[in-house]
């Protein structure tokens, strides 16, 4: 990843695990590691879009029994980064579910939610996003889709 931040990003969680139900749980406590560094809302925000994010990889990006999801945290006083990285092909994005849509939610959960987010389709699948820290006055990137 190429740091496009004017203040360093660092990373606090770099976590791998197997690509099976039990990720989106399993990346929900990683999250926790967060401890202090972020406010309680903002981690819950970040919980839920893990979670969406983590089980697409799952669904859509786990090819072999022993396919395996990234996970990947960095932050700075003013913005937290997340990266879920699978092997699977990627993804076209999609238009807005609509209300008899069954899937398509996740995505747009990180729509709302994330001041910035994208997909990058170098070496597999990785769909990132970031968040402003309260009070920080970040100004969020442009969407960002390759």
């Amino acid at each position: 990843m190429a740091d496009p931040h004017p203040v360093p990003l660092h990373r606090v969680i770099s976590r791998s695990f197997p690509a099976d139900p039990k990720a989106p749980a399993t990346a929900r406590r990683a999250v926790d590691g967060l401890g202090g560094r972020i406010g309680d809302g903002l981690k819950e925000d970040i919980r839920l879009l893990v979670s969406e994010i983590v089980t697409n990889s799952v669904l859509h990006g786990a090819s072999e029994p022993s396919a395996e999801v990234e996970l990947d945290v960095w932050v700075s006083d003013d913005v937290v980064r997340v990266a879920v990285t699978d092997q699977g092909p990627g993804f076209e994005r999609q238009d807005r579910p609509t209300s008899g849509d069954r899937s398509g939610w996740g995505l747009m959960m990180v729509d709302r939610l994330a001041d910035s987010w994208g997909v990058e389709l170098d070496s597999g699948t990785e769909v990132w996003f970031e968040m402003r820290q309260a009070g920080s006055g970040a100004s969020a990137g442009a969407l960002c889709l390759q």
